[in-house]
């Protein structure tokens, strides 16, 4: 499993040099490779704004 994990960290560096060029396909392939990356911070960040809120907000009603 480590030598999985360690060739594909290697391939995964390798073809981040590939993408630094500039085609505009190649923008979009990262896009898609840094989506698995970001979404799950959505979440999190409607969950802090839901108990966050000031108007009926979980922690406003605790308080």
């Amino acid at each position: 499993m480590l030598a999985l994990a360690v060739n594909l960290r290697l391939f995964l560096a390798l073809l981040s040099g590939y993408l630094a060029q500039t085609r505009r396909w190649i923008r979009w392939l990262s896009v898609i490779f840094l989506l698995p990356w970001a979404v799950p911070s959505v979440p999190t960040i409607f969950s802090f704004r839901w108990m966050l809120n000031s108007e009926w907000g979980m922690l406003n009603g605790l308080l």
